[in-house]
């Protein structure tokens, strides 16, 4: 899985792109860049979600594991690096333990 895009990064991409074009034209950006240049990323709705107990963090690690498997389908994402993330996510989150995903 690739790193977060940087607002910065986002920024001078924008930037540069504006300095090279010679007519009007669109860009579409995915992938959360649209959130990112209004402030919030990705995670802003799990952490809103997990606050009000609509989800537990028992349950969103029972979830990934149960999809882990499937990961390898997806070219874009690297498996051992999404469970990564998702285990430095969990550690985050007040009274975890230091690998919430170890069997």
């Amino acid at each position: 899985m690739r790193p977060p895009v940087q607002i910065e990064k986002l920024e001078s991409l924008m930037s540069a792109m504006g300095r090279m074009v010679k007519s009007p034209g669109r860009i579409y950006l995915a992938g959360g860049a649209t959130a990112l240049l209004h402030g919030s990323r990705d995670l802003t709705d799990v952490h809103a979600m997990l606050r009000s107990g609509l989800i537990r963090r028992d349950f969103l690690l029972q979830q990934f594991q149960r999809i882990e498997p499937q990961l390898i389908r997806y070219p874009a994402l690297d498996p051992g690096s999404f469970r990564q993330a998702v285990e430095e996510f969990c550690n985050d989150l007040p009274g975890t333990s230091s690998n919430p995903l170890a069997p």
